[in-house]
C-alpha cells in the first residue's frame, strides 16, 4: 500500500528522485517540469515550470540578457563585428530552439539538488539533443545555461551530470567525441577553481 500519490498536471514523461530522496524531478507530456517535496508522509509541489508559456525564446533572450551583463561593459568580446564601412556592432548569441518536451532529467547521485541543479535533454529530429542546466536562483528554479549537441542521431548519446561536470559521449561525422562541460558555481568561481 502507498504511503502518499503525488497528482502531475499531465502524463509523466520521466523522473529522477535526487541523492537526499527529498525533491522529485518530474518532466510531463503537457511540456512542465515540476519540482515536487518530499516527505515521510506528504507530498508538495515547490514549483512547476512552464515550457508551454515560456517559449525557447524566452529562454534565449534571459541567456543572452545574462552574457551581457556578464562583462562590465556590457559586450562580450566574442559577439564584436566590423561592418562593410568599418563600424563595429554587437551580435546576440544564436541558441538553437530545443524541443519542448523533456527526454531525460538527470540529478548528480551524490548531491541535493537544490545544490547542484538538475539537467534536462530535448531530442529534436531537425537539430539534435539540447542540454539544459536549471540551478535554483533566490528560491526559484531558472534555466542557468544551454548546450546544444550537434552530434549524430543514432547512436545516442551518452550524458552524465554530477553537479560539476556534465560528459557527453556521442558520435561526430568523424567518429567518436568525447566533450567535457565544467559547471561553475559561486563555490568554484571563489575558489578560482
Amino acid at each position: 500500500e502507498s504511503v502518499f500519490s503525488i497528482d502531475c498536471e499531465g502524463m509523466i514523461l520521466t523522473f529522477s528522485l535526487d541523492a537526499i530522496g527529498q525533491t522529485l524531478v518530474v518532466a510531463t507530456r503537457s511540456g512542465s517540469i515540476e519540482i515536487w517535496m518530499l516527505g515521510l508522509e506528504t507530498a508538495h509541489r515547490q514549483q512547476t515550470l512552464r515550457f508551454l508559456t515560456s517559449p525557447w525564446w524566452i529562454i534565449e533572450l534571459e541567456l543572452t540578457r545574462r552574457i551581457f551583463q556578464a562583462r562590465s561593459d556590457g559586450t562580450p568580446e566574442f559577439t564584436t563585428f566590423f561592418n562593410e564601412r568599418g563600424e563595429e556592432y554587437v551580435e546576440k548569441p544564436v541558441f538553437p530552439a530545443f524541443h519542448y518536451m523533456t527526454d531525460s532529467i538527470l540529478v548528480p547521485h551524490h548531491l541535493p539538488v537544490q545544490q547542484s541543479g538538475f539537467l534536462t535533454v530535448h531530442d529534436n529530429r531537425e537539430d539534435g539533443h539540447s542540454l539544459l542546466l536549471w540551478k535554483l536562483v533566490e528560491d526559484t528554479w531558472q534555466v542557468v545555461s544551454l548546450v546544444h549537441l550537434d552530434l549524430a542521431r543514432c547512436p545516442r548519446p551518452w550524458i552524465t551530470y554530477d553537479g560539476h561536470r556534465i560528459v557527453v559521449v556521442g558520435e561526430d561525422r568523424i567518429g567518436t567525441v568525447i566533450l567535457l562541460y565544467r559547471v561553475l558555481n559561486s563555490d568554484s568561481v571563489a575558489h578560482n577553481e
